[in-house]
């Protein structure tokens, strides 16, 4: 009662109705648009202890992944962690932490199309690169003088830009 949705990620790559929504409460729902129902929902026990500022769904590219990669997400959120997340069992499968600082601003995240890497602004104005299968920082490198916000990568050479809340790209 009294919560309201904080962040929705839809996949719009593929035909599909499932949607996945944040609440202003930190829980996370997969959602069936057509049938207007909630098909899961998270554990308490495994969400974030802060407000989720990001929440986007995985976007392989056809040319290095399968289907089941699609079953991805991923969250950020004010406590500095980002979790992958696995749709099927909606847990997380690892936590990214320690090499970025989140802690009040909205900062958006990018899962490299490969899967390999997990690309997070930083409110110290760095960007920082995850290695997905270990958790471990691979590097990272101060871009911007003020909060680094956004971070996406291209989806066919990898080339990554960074925006931040000093005007810069």
């Amino acid at each position: 009662a009294g919560h309201s949705i904080a962040v929705v990620a839809a996949n719009n790559s593929v035909l599909s109705g499932t949607l996945l929504v944040a609440s202003s409460s930190k829980r996370i729902y997969a959602w069936d648009a057509a049938a207007e129902k909630v098909l899961a929902r998270a554990e308490d026990s495994v969400l974030h202890t802060r407000p989720i500022t990001c929440l986007r769904l995985a976007q392989p590219h056809s040319e290095y992944q399968s289907a089941q990669s699609m079953d991805l997400f991923y969250t950020s959120a004010t406590d500095g962690t980002a979790k992958l997340w696995d749709l099927r069992v909606m847990q997380p499968c690892r936590v990214f932490e320690g090499g970025h600082v989140h802690g009040g601003q909205r900062l958006r995240s990018c899962l490299s199309p490969c899967l390999r890497y997990f690309c997070t602004p930083s409110e110290d104005g760095a960007v920082c690169v995850y290695d997905v299968r270990t958790g471990r920082v691979l590097g990272g490198r101060h871009a911007h003088r003020d909060v680094a916000s956004a971070v996406d990568l291209h989806p066919r050479t990898g080339s990554m830009a960074s925006g931040g809340f000093d005007g810069k790209v």
